[in-house]
């Protein structure tokens, strides 16, 4: 994992992480000269030099690049649990969502899915979703600002119902999305230090994360501040690259050089164009012959042939993710093939259950027979 950063830098996730940052430091929305710029007057207290603002939320949801570091020319960030990095993945996306008025259950779906099902709340953490603010007991107290800047510090108590009541401060108004710090709540003490986790581990959640918001976006049509979100968490080919992971993955459709680099154990799939449910399934095998390395596992009106020229990755032993295919081409799945159908129970195909499948259903497939 990456834990250097210098001036022009894209710095991760400032709405979460803005205190390692020295008070002085500068950021922009570019990393050139043309961007808007803000100055940490305190810690976690950003305001906007030509507009004397606070930060708009939305570009808490954005790459922001390291302009000024309050006279040092780089930072280098402290080890993290993977508990703390799942949070600020659940949150940065619920904030952002609400920003963007999204629908928020398939957010916390996509969550749940990568690990992160619940509020992950401590004492002096943050929160951006006002979804899992409203999960704080009651009496918690959050506020956003800062003490050293008294015209910026508004503080608010969770109420019986959940809600946020405004107890001190000029303003009342807490945006979608915006960051607040997490005074105090009731009956719980400032939280010991986590045992950080491996940057392999942690490249491991960000890869599954990146993965599964991939496949929401799709379902839902999510728009490009997804992937802005994805940026500014410091999710990016450099990231992962870092550590020896890699982007491919289920959905991406690779060349054989590309195939051949993928874990043995990957399960591929090529469709024909011509002919009525033409397709092979393939696996990754190191013993295999051939630039991809692969071995066809099974398929119907194909070639026949051990490795195609491009071929789509359906799932990775990291990623054991299923896919769906239509019914047409699922009757024609091998005996011990395990499947589902619709969000009902899951069944293992053979020559009884082949005979109910439909063909115009989509079927999840959730294991082959290797």
């Amino acid at each position: 994992m990456i834990k250097t950063y210098k001036i022009g830098e894209q710095f991760p996730d400032v709405s979460h992480r803005s205190d390692l940052l020295p008070v002085g430091t500068r950021i922009s929305t570019s990393p050139g000269r043309h961007g808007e710029t803000y100055d940490q007057v305190a810690p976690r207290v950003w305001t906007n030099r030509q507009a004397s603002g606070m930060i708009d939320g939305y570009y808490l949801s954005t790459p922001l690049y390291l302009m000024d570091l309050a006279g040092r020319d780089e930072i280098v960030l402290p080890p993290e649990s993977a508990a703390s990095f799942r949070w600020r993945l659940r949150d940065t996306a619920l904030g952002a969502g609400e920003r963007s008025s999204v629908k928020i259950p398939p957010i916390a779906a996509m969550c749940a899915e990568f690990g992160a099902s619940v509020p992950y709340f401590q004492v002096g953490g943050i929160v951006t979703s006002r979804h899992d603010m409203a999960a704080l007991p009651q009496g918690s107290v959050v506020y956003a600002g800062h003490p050293d800047k008294p015209s910026y510090l508004n503080v608010w108590e969770v109420d019986d119902g959940g809600s946020l009541t405004h107890v001190m401060g000029p303003s009342n108004y807490l945006g979608d999305g915006r960051p607040v710090t997490i005074h105090s709540i009731p009956g719980v003490k400032e939280s010991e230090p986590e045992d950080p986790a491996s940057d392999e581990a942690l490249a491991k959640i960000a890869l599954r994360a990146y993965r599964i918001g991939k496949t929401y976006q799709h379902k839902q049509n999510w728009c490009s501040v997804f992937n802005n979100c994805l940026a500014g968490l410091g999710i990016n080919d450099t990231m992962l690259a870092s550590v020896g992971a890699t982007m491919h993955g289920p959905g991406d459709v690779l060349r054989k050089e590309q195939i051949a680099a993928m874990p043995e154990g990957t399960i591929l799939w090529h469709q024909w164009r011509s002919g009525y449910a033409t397709f092979a399934v393939y696996v990754r095998d190191d013993s295999a012959r051939g630039k991809a390395k692969t071995r066809r596992l099974f398929g119907h009106d194909d070639d026949g042939s051990n490795t195609h020229d491009l071929m789509t990755v359906v799932q990775t032993p990291e990623e054991p993710m299923a896919w769906s295919v239509s019914g047409t081409y699922a009757q024609h799945f091998p005996n011990g093939t395990v499947l589902r159908a619709g969000a009902g129970q899951a069944f293992t195909m053979d020559d009884a259950t082949r005979c109910n499948i439909t063909a115009y259903y989509s079927y999840a497939v959730m294991a082959v027979p290797l």
